[in-house]
């Protein structure tokens, strides 16, 4: 995904390395699942440098595609491989499950990677990624207080 720390080894080796008093972590769901990770995983492992989160969903087929004919990033962005919340194959009840469990108080911001030329409509994939968030019932009572951007 043209990442410096792209796969669950590097990931480790930066936890490692990096002084935990200086370097928080940031969580794609997303790109964890392209990565070959389990987000709420990673995110438990992690939890006490766990800062920021990143929910994006990610089509299961497409990616299956893109991994089996080593597909470049954004090629695979234009076959449509992120996807509005919900729809894809991340495990938002897992990764739920864990920020409750690790009583999570950080920020998350929903994206969606697309290429316009491929004629996605992006204000529709983020209004049915919001309606997931607001009907689904364990992110309603998990965002309750937080504020929402329009």
């Amino acid at each position: 995904m043209r990442t410096y720390i792209e796969y669950r080894d590097e990931v480790d080796r930066a936890m490692a390395d990096l002084p935990a008093d200086l370097i928080s972590l940031c969580i794609d769901t997303g790109h964890c699942v392209y990565a070959g990770m389990d987000p709420a995983e990673v995110i438990k492992t992690y939890q006490g440098r766990v800062k920021y989160l990143h929910f994006k969903d990610i089509n299961g087929s497409v990616l299956a595609d893109s991994v089996k004919n080593s597909t470049d990033f954004y090629k695979a962005i234009g076959n449509n491989i992120f996807c509005p919340l919900g729809r894809g194959c991340v495990d938002f009840n897992a990764v739920h499950r864990v920020l409750t469990e690790i009583n999570f108080n950080g920020w998350v911001t929903v994206e969606q990677d697309m290429d316009p030329a491929s004629g996605n409509d992006a204000k529709k994939a983020a209004a049915q990624s919001r309606q997931f968030i607001e009907t689904t019932f364990f992110l309603i009572n998990f965002f309750a207080d937080r504020p929402v951007m329009e």
